[in-house]
């Protein structure tokens, strides 16, 4: 397994501004527990440098009147959102990620590597065609897989969202594509920003069905989690048989997350990265992950190295924080009923939920 890992010290350059959580510190100390577990330099990595994403790239998902607006607060600071700033030097920054994220997909593509990991930001999967909030510019992932479809035919890709926060600007820009299944883990909308992600946003037209939403319920945790897992994404996956597989690591599902309560711990995180893995080898798709939210910085290294040690087949030893939290008999049976509701509004759309 050869992997490619894509990242530029000019990431941690950009920066919200005091007190913001999304802080550079976390892609920094990402890189350093990489760095100290001889990951890093391991004969199995190869770390890429992005290129700098062009407007014309930018113009495969997002509206030029949005690009044009985001690179003028760039050049005099402004905002899109009470949360989202756009501090001065912002637009090449957020370029320079989606060049990141066309990297990371070429270079599977051009078999440079086996299987890729974009250690990029600001990430982008509140990025929608004409908008964006949530500390996202735009959508590096939608990006990447349209560069992809041109230019290399690709023809079926699965997006596996598992940010606590639903991805509302993915599931905008592919909700009428019939060949981008985007599944989405996250905690209940009803309770969590954005407000998006319900069971029956289901996509539509060409792509009705293309998209599963799983909100889940606050306090979750581990043994539900992987339940919902196991009984939704990983049946659709199977018969969707797509030829890539991206992975986007939201370590804030986290129980040590400050911005969120979905309680997972790292041992979820392991064996979610193992359910993708397998699938990926199973199918014979090629794969791809990519640096999403997380907020606490004791967590949010020890996630991806978690996930980059499970690619390559390593052990690491892991070290929570704090004691995970009690898992509730309640909201596990919970999570049950909601696995077998989303399974019953599947129906229409995949055999494997008719059985």
């Amino acid at each position: 397994m050869k992997l490619g890992i894509v990242y530029h010290e000019n990431y941690l350059k950009h920066n919200f501004g005091p007190n913001h959580p999304a802080s550079p510190e976390q892609l920094a100390l990402t890189v350093k527990i990489l760095q100290e577990k001889q990951i890093w330099n391991d004969p199995s990595v190869t770390i890429l440098s992005p290129i700098t994403a062009t407007e014309e790239d930018l113009k495969s998902v997002h509206d030029p009147a949005f690009i044009s607006l985001i690179k003028k607060y760039s050049e005099i600071g402004g905002s899109l959102t009470a949360d989202t700033p756009i501090p001065v030097g912002s637009f090449e920054f957020a370029k320079l990620a989606v060049g990141g994220a066309v990297v990371a997909g070429e270079a599977i593509v051009k078999g440079q590597v086996d299987s890729s990991y974009a250690l990029t930001r600001p990430g982008g999967h509140h990025a929608g065609i004409t908008s964006s909030s949530g500390f996202c510019y735009f959508n590096e992932v939608a990006v990447m897989v349209e560069n992809l479809k041109k230019k290399y035919h690709l023809k079926k890709a699965m997006i596996v969202d598992y940010d606590v926060h639903h991805g509302n600007g993915t599931q905008e820009i592919f909700y009428e594509d019939p060949n981008v299944l985007y599944i989405s883990t996250h905690q209940d909308p009803k309770t969590l920003y954005p407000g998006t992600g319900f069971i029956w946003e289901v996509g539509s037209g060409a792509g009705e069905g293309f998209t599963v939403n799983i909100p889940l319920p606050p306090r979750t945790g581990h043994r539900a989690y992987l339940h919902a897992f196991d009984n939704i994404v990983v049946p659709v996956a199977r018969e969707f048989k797509p030829e890539l597989i991206i992975g986007y690591v939201g370590a804030d599902a986290h129980f040590l997350d400050p911005l969120a309560n979905l309680d997972l711990k790292l041992e979820t995180y392991t064996q979610v990265a193992k359910r993708i893995i397998s699938l990926a080898n199973e199918m014979e798709s090629r794969l791809v992950f990519f640096f999403a939210g997380g907020y606490n910085i004791q967590v949010v290294p020890q996630v991806h190295l978690t996930t980059i040690a499970t690619i390559l087949n390593k052990s690491v030893e892991l070290n929570e924080p704090k004691t995970p939290p009690k898992e509730f008999p309640s909201i596990i049976r919970r999570v049950e009923k909601l696995t077998l509701e989303i399974r019953e509004n599947l129906k229409p759309y995949w055999k494997c939920f008719k059985i």
